[in-house]
């Protein structure tokens, strides 16, 4: 009787995180992100950092692909424009990320959305604020409207939503987010 041929296993493709935020450098979130990166390098994730607006940080570029990040800059710096979510939907799309997860508000409902319409479902909002910050210029009219779609989108979109502060929970519960999808990680966790 033949013995049949044994095949090695393919091996299984990386999982992959996209991690979307505004810039890579500049605050709290985005030294989050880096330390992040340092403390993953090396896992069996494969990392990918999409950044709306690199410029003017290249040096953090930098540093996040040296700890084996890729980086996709879409060199857009106005975060509430048609063709930014258009770049993060097709970006998303090609990329078909295993996870999206997004830093901060803005990239929180643009992202999130940008991933359902790429048919990612597995999304992580990223909370890293007690209040939401009000870009220079916007009308009372606008913010309410953006309230008013994060908390919509709190419920539909991500899977989870992760906040460095209980505070944070707190007061996002309180604008509507539910607080069932609410982690607390504190920053410096490794």
């Amino acid at each position: 009787m033949p013995v049949p041929e044994v095949r090695d296993a393919a091996p299984a493709r990386a999982r992959k995180v996209l991690h979307f935020i505004p810039t890579v450098a500049g605050g709290g979130a985005e030294n989050f992100l880096l330390n992040l990166m340092t403390q993953v390098r090396g896992s069996r994730w494969q990392h990918v950092v999409l950044a709306a607006c690199v410029h003017p940080h290249e040096a953090r570029a930098e540093q996040l692909r040296a700890l084996g990040c890729r980086v996709i800059d879409l060199n857009e710096p106005a975060l509430m424009r048609a063709s930014l979510w258009k770049a993060v939907r097709r970006t998303i799309a090609t990329e078909a990320p295993d996870v999206l997860q997004t830093w901060m508000h803005h990239a929180d409902l643009i992202g999130a959305t940008a991933a359902w319409c790429a048919g990612v479902r597995n999304i992580v909002w990223g909370v890293r604020a007690t209040e939401v910050h009000r870009n220079p210029g916007d009308s009372d009219l606008k913010t309410t409207l953006f309230h008013q779609a994060l908390r919509w989108g709190s419920k539909v979109l991500p899977s989870k939503i992760i906040a460095n502060s209980t505070a944070g929970i707190d007061v996002h519960c309180g604008m509507g987010f539910p607080r069932s999808k609410m982690v607390w990680i504190p920053n410096g966790v490794n």
